[in-house]
């Protein structure tokens, strides 16, 4: 193969890794399984805190503890960052402390790695939360 085809198929083949890493963590809903390597307690209501990545849109929502989040998410390869989230602004007398601790996580992602156990979004060397596929 020449050099010049060689460098051409890298970069494609570069720029589907990319694609094929955010279209498998989007559009799919994740339970919060363990957050700063503890494993999460549950939301308000028995309820698991979540995060759903709307491909496309570029939108992430979820439930943080007590209130629905949304916000924008940028990906590129195996980076991940959120922009402000916005919150509904209820009062619950649990998991408010899980909402703290979730939205600043999340405010600290820099990347992301999916396998067959789950979603781990890190920031910098550290998973700062690990996530499981909610069941259909």
């Amino acid at each position: 193969m020449r050099p010049s085809r060689l460098l051409v198929w890298a970069a494609a083949a570069a720029a589907c890794a990319g694609r094929s890493s955010e279209s498998a963590i989007g559009n799919v809903e994740w339970q919060l399984a363990e957050l700063y390597g503890d494993p999460a307690p549950m939301a308000s209501g028995g309820r698991k805190a979540s995060l759903h990545l709307s491909l496309g849109a570029h939108q992430a929502s979820g439930l943080a503890g007590c209130n629905r989040f949304v916000g924008e998410y940028t990906a590129s390869g195996s980076k991940l960052s959120f922009g402000p989230l916005a919150l509904t602004r209820m009062f619950c007398a649990d998991g408010m402390d899980l909402e703290a601790q979730y939205s600043t996580a999340l405010g600290t992602v820099d990347g992301f790695r999916v396998d067959r156990s789950g979603l781990s979004l890190t920031s910098g060397s550290r998973v700062v939360a690990r996530f499981t596929r909610q069941a259909d």
